[in-house]
């Protein structure tokens, strides 16, 4: 599902992921996604819930994102990254690296 703001710059793999992609989710070249993953870009102001907020995702080349992954509005993932299973992605990814958890982190470079 998706709600019209996907941006693909070459190909990529979605499997069954969900984008609620109220500002733009660009997707570069061969990023895979597993199963199970959801793109959130939007939230409501904690000052005003009637607010909606929403900030782009972007996801560079060549980044995995595995299984029941969930990636927030403002988020960039580093080209060469893998988020590991499970994982609550909240801030910026570098490239190069396997972060895992909630929250999301660098837990090493590969």
């Amino acid at each position: 599902m998706t709600s019209g703001r996907l941006i693909f710059n070459g190909r990529a793999a979605l499997g069954d992921t969900l984008f609620l992609d109220y500002a733009p989710v660009v997707i570069e070249d061969n990023v895979t996604f597993s199963f199970r993953n959801t793109v959130v870009t939007s939230t409501h102001s904690l000052l005003d819930f009637k607010r909606v907020v929403a900030k782009p995702v972007i996801i560079e080349r060549n980044a995995w994102i595995t299984v029941n992954v969930t990636i927030l509005g403002g988020v960039t993932i580093g080209h060469d990254s893998v988020i590991g299973a499970g994982s609550v992605v909240t801030k910026s990814i570098p490239p190069g690296v396997l972060a895992a958890g909630n929250p999301c982190r660098p837990i090493r470079d590969l």
